[in-house]
């Protein structure tokens, strides 16, 4: 199938997965949520407006709490607005009969009655914006991606190189734009696209995608917002599609919630994209290879918790080998190597190949099932050397030693000799239980009780090695779904573990958790009992921002 053949094929699959968003439950209960908003009259509008210029969703304060499980933060701001409501008055008036004439008594004066009037007045309210509010997530037709995957590291770094317009990554409580719900947005004025930092690589991958669309096609013009922002996501998609992430989950509802049933638009919409398709495509393919081709060849190295399970010994003692060994006869010809004992392990035979290729030599170096050409001298055996496996050159850029350094943020005792249990809590969200098993395996929990039974929300547990700081999970438990997983039988969760720990790590301080207790064998303190002491023990510990505050207490 040709480029022309699969875009048309693709933006049919646009057209039937956006019909497909109106027909289904999900559409029917968005609706039912739109319904719960008032509509707001010219003048008030013009009142929001002036108060508070990027209002989106409006609602009262009660309103807010009842019908949509969230409170207003302390200290926002009210909108005031006008609200109009019914007085009743009473008033004399002229008595009139039924025709309407006034009445009159016998000398001609004019007859009076007291009469009730139902008249309508004003008073200013307070209203506020979902930015001001903070609870459950609002419905959305567009489904939130998660996880991680090469195809999506690769276009990210693919995008950021290419785009003209620079890109930038923000947390959520540093910029009110994306306060609104948004992932990400590209602003033409400041010539700059903006996207969420604790988002799963996926979800960055799309919001990436949309707003280089943006950069790309809106810059300058005068088109309504329903059409660029269908435009604009139709463009992700078929991006996203063509480097292998599928976001229709995301895009069918989000291009729904824009075309509103207006098929006219959307067939005018991705006909104005499909130049672009091409273009783009073409532009973004070769860099995207090329960094996706080192994205994996970097993700495969073998970590030294791996090094040590996988060890397979081809040299103990040089002196012991049979003399009739291929790699014995090939070290003989190499007198400097003969007083080296050392380990060659069974590495990653992309490694070795890079080995090959910045140190040509004679010396054969085998590996499991391919055999590459390297040198003898120390530098190489100290590569594959057992107790050095930190000089391989990615380990640094791992994201095993990220998540490591983003945990001993937050949780920097756990990784010492007397800590063995942190408990994290935040208002409204599951306690975080992060607990030692052994001196090299830790835990990481959510857990909630249901009919007296603890239940994990998730449980993964991680092997440490704290010579290298790389954290490398190796179960995943989740009682809701019955899930339960281990590496050894799915060789592929490792890499997916790795990117859900990011995320998951990142957001414990987004989410404003702090340390509520601590266990030790030595000491054990909670926030209610020692509230003092737990709040030295994070000053000690180079932990403040987890430290519990006393207005958390009091609540």
């Amino acid at each position: 199938m040709n480029q022309e053949e699969r875009l048309k094929e693709l933006f049919s699959a646009i057209e039937e997965g956006v019909k497909n968003v109106y027909s289904s439950e999900n559409y029917k209960q968005y609706l039912s949520f739109l319904s719960k908003f008032h509509s707001y009259s010219f003048n008030n509008t013009i009142l929001i407006l002036n108060q508070k210029p990027d209002a989106s969703l409006i609602a009262g304060y009660n309103s807010w709490r009842k019908n949509f499980n969230r409170h207003v933060d302390k200290g926002a701001k009210a909108i005031k607005i006008l609200a109009p409501y019914q007085e009743e008055i009473t008033r004399i008036v002229e008595k009139k009969d039924p025709e309407g004439k006034t009445l009159t008594d016998a000398d001609g004066n004019i007859l009076t009655e007291e009469k009730q009037f139902s008249i309508t007045r004003f008073r200013a309210v307070n209203v506020f914006d979902i930015s001001q509010t903070s609870g459950e997530p609002l419905p959305t037709l567009a489904k939130r991606l998660e996880g991680t995957s090469y195809d999506a590291e690769a276009l990210i770094q693919t995008i950021e190189s290419l785009s003209e317009t620079p890109v930038k990554y923000v947390s959520l409580e540093n910029d009110a734009s994306l306060q609104k719900g948004a992932y990400g947005y590209f602003s033409p004025k400041e010539n700059i696209i903006v996207i969420r930092d604790d988002i799963s690589t996926n979800q960055k991958a799309k919001t990436l995608a949309h707003e280089y669309a943006h950069s790309i096609m809106h810059k300058q013009n005068d088109k309504e917002q329903q059409m660029i922002e269908i435009e604009a996501e139709s463009m992700a998609y078929v991006l996203c599609d063509h480097f292998g992430i599928d976001t229709s989950e995301y895009s069918f509802g989000y291009i729904a919630d824009y075309a509103n049933q207006d098929y006219d638009v959307l067939k005018s919409s991705l006909l104005n994209i499909k130049d672009y398709a091409h273009e783009y495509i073409s532009l973004l393919e070769p860099e995207f290879l090329k960094n996706r081709e080192r994205i994996m060849l970097e993700s495969k190295y073998l970590s030294p918790v791996e090094l040590e399970a996988y060890a397979s010994s081809f040299i103990l003692d040089l002196e012991k080998m049979h003399t009739d060994s291929p790699i014995h006869n090939l070290l003989s010809d190499h007198p400097d190597a003969k007083d080296q004992m050392r380990t060659i392990q069974d590495i990653n035979a992309d490694y070795a190949k890079s080995i090959q290729e910045k140190h040509p030599g004679t010396f054969e170096l085998y590996t499991s099932d391919k055999v590459f050409q390297s040198t003898i001298d120390q530098t190489i055996l100290d590569h594959v050397y057992l107790n050095k496996p930190d000089s391989h050159p990615f380990i640094e850029n791992s994201i095993e030693r990220k998540n490591y350094e983003l945990l001993e943020n937050i949780a920097r005792p756990i990784f010492g000799e007397d800590v063995y249990y942190l408990k994290y809590t935040s208002k409204g969200m599951l306690d975080l239980n992060i607990e030692k098993i052994y001196d090299d395996r830790i835990a990481m929990s959510h857990y909630y009780v249901q009919n007296g039974d603890l239940m994990a929300d998730p449980d993964i547990e991680i092997s440490v090695d704290k010579d290298n700081k790389l954290l490398i999970p190796k179960t995943y438990q989740l009682d809701t779904l019955g899930i339960y997983q281990d590496e050894a039988s799915n060789p592929k969760l490792g890499d997916e573990l790795n990117g859900f720990l990011t995320t998951w790590i990142s957001n414990i301080k987004n989410q404003h958790y702090h340390l509520n207790e601590v266990r030790s064998d030595k000491y054990c303190y909670d926030e209610k009992s020692n509230f003092k002491d737990l709040q030295h023990f994070c000053k000690e510990n180079n932990m403040n921002h987890m430290a519990p505050k006393r207005k958390e207490l009091e609540r």
